[in-house]
This record gives C-alpha cells, sequence and structure tokens, in this order.
C-alpha cells in the first residue's frame, strides 16, 4: 500500500499480513477478510478512477521534482571557474 498526500493504492484490497495469511488457510468460507465496499457500482468505480488519478498526480510531482534537482545538479557542475 502506498499512502502520498490523501492517496491510497489499496482502496478494493484487504491490507495484507503474515498472521492474516496463516490464519487464512483456515478459512475455508472465506469470511475474514473485510474489503472496502461501496453503495453502488458507480461509486466504486469513482473512488478507485480517483484514487488512480491522484496516484498518478503523485507521481507526476515527483517527476518534476527530481527533473529540476537534476537540472540544478547539471547547472551547478557546469559552472565556469570564476
Amino acid at each position: 500500500m502506498v499512502r502520498a498526500m490523501g492517496a491510497v493504492s489499496d482502496f478494493l484490497f484487504a491490507p495484507p499480513s503474515a498472521l492474516s495469511g496463516i490464519a487464512s488457510v483456515s478459512d475455508l468460507g472465506a469470511t475474514m477478510f473485510m474489503f472496502n465496499e461501496s453503495g453502488s457500482v458507480q461509486q466504486a468505480d469513482f473512488f478507485a478512477l480517483r484514487q488512480d488519478w491522484l496516484m498518478i498526480g503523485n507521481d507526476m510531482k515527483a517527476a518534476v521534482g527530481k527533473l529540476r534537482r537534476d537540472v540544478a545538479n547539471v547547472e551547478a557542475t557546469n559552472q565556469p571557474a570564476r
């Protein structure tokens, strides 16, 4: 799961853990796991798409920030000696 600026990448999935994995072996009725539920299919789609776009936005911000740092480093190393 990734959390960044309100975006969660595992909206439709149950959070995994080693203990829940071990316990699920004996859960033959599949009653242990609670998934995020929505009132309708449209609402579930809305939340999932919203989270996807929030994560894309976070990735873009990170990429632009890295590009700016890289450009600043290149410009700093290419300055003529004074």
